[in-house]
């Protein structure tokens, strides 16, 4: 199975794995070898995962980004869904959290949108359209502030 997207913890304790499987596999990095390959949690998806995103600030809130175009924050500890933010069209490529609020995360979409949202509310804070609608590839915030987010596009 096709592993699309790799992230660890902000304490480098753990790392997440996930992709066209539809699962979030959870990993101790320190279990990690030739006896000892097992995730310490495991979490499913109704779609295809195409991206990880791991909270800087808090140890156990990880988004994913899927093929159908949902936002999904999980709790990684309880392997627990917390929310799903549904506004996109089209399939989700990337998602970022902010390394300077914990609140936000973006996320870029087949559907030539980029949008930011709040851990704090059901519905995007804002939505960026991309002038000729091309395919949004990767978005990442920038690590010196919240306001600023590079975008990259498939034209």
């Amino acid at each position: 199975s096709i592993i699309s997207s790799i992230e660890f913890d902000k304490d480098l304790e753990y790392f997440a794995t996930a992709g066209v499987m539809k699962k979030i596999k959870i990993f101790k990095f320190e279990d990690i070898g030739p006896k000892a390959n097992y995730p310490v949690h495991e979490m499913s998806s109704k779609n295809k995962l195409s991206c990880l995103s791991w909270n800087a600030h808090g140890k156990y809130l990880l988004a994913s980004s899927d093929y159908e175009g949902l936002v999904t924050l999980w709790d990684a500890q309880s392997a627990q869904t917390k929310a799903v933010f549904e506004e996109h069209e089209k399939r989700v490529w990337s998602i970022d959290f902010s390394k300077c609020d914990p609140t936000l995360l973006a996320s870029g979409s087949d559907d030539g949108r980029v949008k930011v949202w709040s851990t704090n509310d059901k519905a995007s804070t804002r939505t960026i359209e991309i002038e000729n609608r091309a395919n949004i590839c990767a978005v990442k915030f920038s690590p010196s502030t919240s306001y600023h987010v590079a975008v990259g596009s498939a034209d």
